[in-house]
């Protein structure tokens, strides 16, 4: 094995990235369900979801706060590759379904890496937007 100075490279670490939350409706996904629009990792081929690893969901009677969370590597590789996480490309506005306990109602949805209040999506049409064109999976909490 090679001999490498430690103080040469960061070593590899998963770390937490909060992903906002664009927009939200309430209309399409069955009952008590909302569906979220949010930008999937940049710089790669959008998937259904946007690769999250979490989403964190407080319910309120005044409120609902959902947290989304996506894992990502950081750090250099003993290889010599360096992993410096999200690209700063924006990638595609993508979906995802979460069940509620509860109907949202007139509960305003917030984000919760953001305290701010997530708008509802403007639909011009009755068909699929961009984001659900590829396909809107349904969040399964464990």
């Amino acid at each position: 094995m090679d001999d490498v100075d430690d103080d040469e490279f960061e070593p590899l670490e998963c770390v937490r990235l909060p992903v906002a939350i664009e927009a939200h409706d309430v209309d399409v996904g069955g009952p008590s369900t909302v569906r979220l629009f949010f930008r999937g990792p940049g710089g790669v081929d959008p998937e259904p979801g946007g690769g999250l690893s979490e989403v964190l969901v407080l319910e309120q009677w005044d409120r609902v706060s959902i947290g989304l969370v996506r894992r990502l590597v950081h750090g250099d590789a003993p290889d010599g590759t360096v992993h410096g996480g999200e690209l700063l490309i924006r990638g595609t506005q993508v979906s995802l379904d979460v069940v509620l306990h509860d109907p949202l109602g007139e509960r305003p949805l917030i984000d919760a890496s953001t305290g701010n209040a997530v708008a509802r999506v403007e639909r011009t049409s009755p068909g699929l937007l961009p984001a659900e064109a590829m396909g809107t999976p349904r969040w399964i909490s464990s």
